[in-house]
């Protein structure tokens, strides 16, 4: 996606200096697209690390305890593969 902006944004530069000085509103326009893209972008990628490190300590290896024979057996997690 931002290679495509990138892309009309050239083209639109290319107009605005060959044709008609009115294409730089076109220009201005795919800026300020580009920098809310990169806002966005930066916004989701503070949220994918919080949600990754609860999801971390929600997986951490942790020991069990089993039942069995009227009792409990702990068993370290190694075991429980």
């Amino acid at each position: 996606m931002p290679l495509m902006i990138w892309a009309a944004m050239l083209l639109e530069v290319v107009e605005a200096i060959m044709e008609d000085p009115v294409y730089w509103l076109d220009v201005g326009v795919l800026i300020v697209l580009q920098l809310l893209n990169v806002v966005v972008g930066f916004y989701e990628e503070l949220q994918v690390r919080g949600v990754c490190l609860c999801v971390c300590v929600c997986l951490c290896v942790r020991p069990h305890t089993l039942p069995r024979r009227c009792a409990f057996l702990h068993v370290s997690a190694a075991l429980t593969s």
